[in-house]
């Protein structure tokens, strides 16, 4: 009996450990438009970036004077101001609805975390098991983007009260 535990645990560990068979799909190329702050175009691509959720394009927040003003169009800037007509490198993480959601980089900087340290973004815990929260906290604190700002949670404007 213990043998066949034995060999049981030596043949999981060989499974756990051998290298994968698949490569991650990867699509890179020069981005084409960008729909709002966390949702880009590669050619005919559309790609959702993966682990942080942004303003919707039409949200709009509310400044310490009191008025309003389109923060969700802010962060559709930032984020083409960073990427727009440059090349990416993006890794596949899967689908939703009709966009790849990947992992995306330009120049090795990754783009999700780059929109949530600069407050345009949030870290999406429920997907990226908050590999972003320290950044979201360290905008939160440096009050950039929309924090100090009175703004509604791009989830909570889309009616999905359980996260990104």
């Amino acid at each position: 009996m213990n043998k066949i535990v034995s060999t049981a645990v030596l043949a999981l560990c060989m499974l756990l450990h051998a290298p994968a068979t698949h490569a991650q799909q990867t699509v890179s190329g020069t981005v084409t438009q960008v729909m709002d702050g966390d949702t880009l175009r590669l050619g005919d691509q559309k790609i959702r970036l993966w682990g942080a959720d942004a303003l919707e394009r039409t949200q709009t927040c509310v400044n310490r004077q009191a008025r309003t003003w389109a923060c969700g169009e802010a962060a559709r800037a930032a984020l083409a101001d960073a990427v727009m007509s440059k090349t990416i490198i993006c890794t596949v993480r899967g689908r939703s609805f009709d966009r790849l959601v990947a992992r995306c980089e330009s120049q090795g900087v990754d783009l999700s975390q780059m929109m949530v340290r600069a407050g345009w973004s949030f870290d999406c815990a429920r997907y990226s098991r908050s590999e972003y929260a320290q950044h979201q906290r360290a905008a939160e604190a440096a009050q950039v983007g929309v924090w100090g700002h009175t703004f509604e949670l791009p989830w909570l404007a889309r009616s999905r009260p359980n996260g990104c």
